[in-house]
């Protein structure tokens, strides 16, 4: 059964914005921290792997299970566990510390992430789920950039001790917030193991998982670690101008997911695809060519602005191939997928940027959203007609 309750929707956008903000700010907060440490571009790129490779073991099984239980108790779940992992991240001392607390938060974003779009899907209706995932990440990405401002802000007192903390209420009080105020959505009674589970699958979700594969491969150490250093080393930015810079991103992406959620609702989906990418592609481009802070900012948050309409169109196409009672599996492979990319992007793109350079990074970001292009022109130019149909 479809559910349409816009109250509910803004507040599991709300609660998912919580979730995100803490992720946020922790990708902020523990690069500044290394970096200030002496260490390498690898190390870095190391941590912010083991964050994704808990993320990797997780997705699939509580993907597939919340088809079975509802995603309600999965959400709760990983807010109070985050909330307690951070916490002690504030009075962790050393290297290893980290590796382990980011793994572990690894494993709760995990367990949030595999079912965030299918609880989204759940909310809303497909004429309206364009505009229903946009309204979902645009209040996330305002309480996501407010919480790395203050990230950013309170790393100069005691190295961030005070934010760990704050963030640690803020999810505990979001799950608080679940229990009260979400539904519990269960679809038909069925086995853990079906033989359906995979001979049924569309073969577009395959190419979504290669597609979130290669993005997240760029993207996610794009920006965790070569736009946030590039500020911070090449430029100077101190803590507090790197945290507010990373967080007028996120700004600017807020109204940016309302936008790019109507027009996903009115036009091809192929075609936003593919400009989107191709146009993210062209100011990683631009970012290479500048020479001084205020341009490269200029041409990143254009970039970031490009990769937003990405976020909403691709979930929206994803959709029309799901399967409803298997909707949560499916999603957690293209979720796994994209988390593989997430932890082998970091540790690649990082030794790339200590053998050369950051530039080179950059534009190994641009040639995979060119590649991401070409894929998706070719394998979606089969049912460009479908999807028209149905997004009409």
């Amino acid at each position: 059964m479809k559910y349409n309750k816009k109250f509910e929707l803004w507040i599991f956008a709300i609660v998912s914005g919580c979730f995100l903000m803490s992720s946020n700010a922790i990708t902020i907060i523990i690069p500044l921290k290394m970096a200030d440490q002496g260490l390498s571009f690898a190390s870095i790129g190391s941590v912010m792997a083991s964050f994704s490779l808990g993320m990797f073991f997780i997705k699939v099984i509580t993907g597939r299970h919340s088809d079975l239980v509802g995603q309600k108790i999965y959400i709760i779940i990983s807010l109070a566990s985050s909330s307690i992992i951070i916490f002690f991240m504030a009075f962790a001392t050393s290297l290893i510390y980290y590796l382990i607390l980011l793994c572990c938060l690894g494993l709760c974003r995990g367990i949030f992430t595999s079912i965030n779009s299918s609880y989204t899907i759940e909310l809303t209706k497909f004429e309206d789920r364009g505009k229903g995932f946009g309204n979902v990440l645009g209040i996330s990405s305002i309480i996501t950039s407010l919480g790395g401002m203050v990230a950013g802000f309170l790393y100069q007192f005691n190295q961030g001790k005070y934010a760990f903390i704050i963030i640690s209420v803020i999810l505990i009080s979001a799950s608080i917030v679940t229990i009260f105020f979400l539904p519990s959505i269960q679809n038909q009674p069925q086995k853990f193991i079906n033989k359906n589970l995979f001979s049924g699958i569309n073969k577009m979700i395959y190419l979504f998982c290669i597609v979130m594969f290669l993005q997240t491969f760029v993207t996610s150490p794009m920006w965790n670690t070569l736009v946030p250093m590039h500020f911070y080393k090449n430029f100077g930015y101190t803590a507090v101008a790197l945290g507010f810079v990373m967080s007028l991103d996120e700004l600017i992406g807020s109204p940016t997911y309302f936008v790019a959620g109507h027009i996903a609702d009115k036009i091809n989906i192929r075609k936003m695809l593919c400009l989107s990418y191709f146009l993210a592609s062209c100011s990683g481009v631009l970012m290479i060519l500048v020479s001084n802070s205020i341009s490269f900012l200029i041409m990143f948050l254009l970039c970031s602005i490009f990769v937003t309409f990405t976020y909403i169109a691709t979930p929206k196409a994803q959709s029309i191939f799901i399967r409803n009672e298997f909707k949560g599996f499916e999603l957690s492979l293209i979720s796994l997928s994209a988390s593989i990319g997430d932890a082998l992007g970091n540790i690649s793109l990082g030794k790339i940027v200590d053998r050369f350079n950051i530039n080179t990074g950059i534009m190994t970001f641009s040639i995979i959203y060119v590649i991401i292009v070409f894929l998706l022109f070719i394998n979606l130019r089969k049912i460009a007609n479908n999807i028209n149909d149905l997004v009409k």
